[in-house]
């Protein structure tokens, strides 16, 4: 039997995040921080590491900001190369670059 490697993964991330109120008001807890790092962003880290070439991030209505995050920030990008800070400016683009992206909005 012929095994294919597995090129896309699908993530869940639908969920309210009633067990982190009251921050989740405001924040989805896919973006609460792990140490300096929000958790979607170690999850998809993960997937790329391992190969994953397309990956589905599946949220509830009301999460756009997940798509935000990983998504290019033009004006952000301009502030940081006119202050030459590269560093950060090159930690702000490794989202958007692990992997080929998509957003789904779960009913």
């Amino acid at each position: 039997m012929l095994m294919r490697p597995v090129r896309t993964a699908v993530i869940p991330a639908g969920g309210l995040g009633t067990r982190f109120l009251p921050f989740t008001r405001a924040i989805p807890k896919e973006l609460l921080p792990l140490v300096d790092t929000p958790v979607i962003a170690l999850v998809v880290e993960a997937c790329a590491a391992a190969g994953i070439e397309r990956i589905v991030i599946v949220g509830a209505p009301g999460k756009g900001v997940l798509a935000s995050y990983f998504g290019p920030s033009p004006r952000l990008e301009r502030r940081l190369e006119s202050e030459g800070r590269t560093a950060e400016l090159e930690q702000l683009r490794r989202a958007e670059q692990l992997a080929e992206l998509h957003f789904v909005e779960q009913g």
